[in-house]
């Protein structure tokens, strides 16, 4: 059995976490002993406004802030104990895990990046595939790409400057 950093008290608290999350059946052996479903409890913290510890702990989406005690909150108090949704996170890049709501790419899918292209294409999910990439090119600093759809000789020079790699299909690379 598998060497599992949970108690049975902390696997129950975060069984609702899980509800999107279904383990994989050929990774389940790998993670015996680890309750597919964790439980938070969520009526606890609905009205408070910041990010909490239970699922954001260890994460840069959390600096302080917890219950003390039944009811008691301190801003101050931080969580030392690692968020689901970090653990989560995790366990997806890991592949013991799989979203229903993002399935990972069949093995014979075409590139998630977008091919080279001076025209925008007539596939829509093609053009939201170059926005996205677009998109994310421009939060890094120092590339400014025009959100158009269109993967053009830009967009491929700022993918380049981003991953040392040009868009598939430009001669560059």
């Amino acid at each position: 059995m598998a060497n599992v950093p949970f108690t049975e008290a902390l696997r129950r608290q975060y069984e609702n976490l899980f509800n999107t999350c279904i383990l994989r059946p050929d990774k389940v052996g790998e993670v015996d002993g680890l309750v597919a479903k964790l439980r938070a409890n969520e009526t606890r913290y609905r009205n408070v406004s910041q990010n909490l510890g239970i699922p954001w702990g260890f994460s840069n989406h959390y600096k302080s802030g917890k219950y003390v005690a039944d009811g008691t909150w301190s801003d101050a108090a931080v969580s030392r104990q690692c968020g689901a949704a970090v653990l989560m996170r995790r366990m997806a890049e890991k592949g013991f895990v799989a979203f229903t709501d993002q399935p990972a790419p069949k093995p014979d899918t075409a590139p998630l990046i977008p091919r080279l292209s001076a025209k925008p294409s007539k596939d829509p999910a093609l053009v939201t595939r170059a926005e996205d990439l677009q998109r994310w090119l421009n939060t890094f600093p120092g590339i400014f790409v025009k959100v158009d759809g269109v993967p053009g000789n830009i967009t491929s020079e700022a993918y380049h400057k981003v991953t040392g790699h040009y868009l598939p299909g430009d001669p560059r690379g």
